[in-house]
């Protein structure tokens, strides 16, 4: 464990390819076979999508943090009746990850980048939920926090001006500037002194592009989740392996 995410245990241990993910799905979906076939779960990130939302609703309110946050956490200690029961979960997520718990996240990446490129507060504030929804993805486990920030902060200074909204058509408009922008004058002007300082800099810029492109896939299935489909599937499942009792 490490303060420095590059001497990290997240980063040797929980950072992956896209490969390795689809093999681990695999192999793990290959061990209860005849269960998926039978009851098939929703696309990954409508999953994603709808425990988000069960945990916000559990939370009382809509929050602009994560769900994971100390403030959600405190309130579920303090709410749950039997606390041996988190104890147990806790011990058995930390033997699973043999202790390698501490993530870096992109929040501190914001915070630290913001003020070098003068960033409003409707832009920040983008930027901030994009980090959020970056979550539903396997961006986490693909990518550093730091590409994850950068790419958060290009979309909110590429989206806010025109009025774009956060969507797949909007992020779409966006890879589309970061693969061509051009200068002009105002607005325009600051999208392409960060596009200047991208190609400058030794972030990666086609993991930037990679990002952006997993983000218009998230925001592309979003605008097919249901919350009532999805939640029939996991029932069904549920019940088939007996979780339910």
């Amino acid at each position: 464990m490490s303060s420095s995410y590059w001497e990290s245990t997240q980063r040797k241990f929980w950072t992956f390819t896209k490969q390795d993910l689809a093999l681990e799905r695999k192999r793990m979906e290959d061990a209860e076979r005849n269960l998926v076939n039978l009851y098939p779960l929703p696309d990954r990130r409508h999953l994603s999508i709808y425990f988000s939302h069960r945990k916000t609703l559990e939370n009382g309110k809509t929050s602009g943090h994560p769900a994971t946050g100390p403030g959600h956490c405190t309130s579920l200690y303090t709410s749950f009746n039997d606390i041996s029961k988190i104890g147990e979960c806790e011990f058995s997520l930390i033997s699973e990850m043999n202790s390698q718990l501490i993530l870096h996240h992109p929040y501190r990446s914001l915070a630290e980048l913001q003020t070098q490129f003068q960033l409003t507060q409707e832009e920040n504030a983008l930027a901030w939920s994009i980090i959020n929804d970056h979550y539903l993805t396997d961006l986490p486990l693909l990518h550093a926090p730091h590409v994850i920030a950068i790419t958060a902060m290009f979309l909110a200074v590429v989206l806010k001006p025109i009025g774009s909204q956060v969507n797949a058509a909007g992020m779409n408009n966006a890879l589309q500037t970061l693969g061509n922008a051009r200068g002009g004058q105002g607005m325009q002007a600051r999208i392409q002194k960060l596009v200047d300082w991208l190609a400058e800099s030794n972030v990666d810029i086609e993991a930037v592009v990679e990002c952006t492109q997993e983000l218009i896939s998230l925001y592309e299935v979003w605008e097919s989740y249901t919350d009532k489909t999805c939640k029939d599937q996991i029932a069904k499942f549920v019940k088939a392996r007996g979780l339910d009792k």
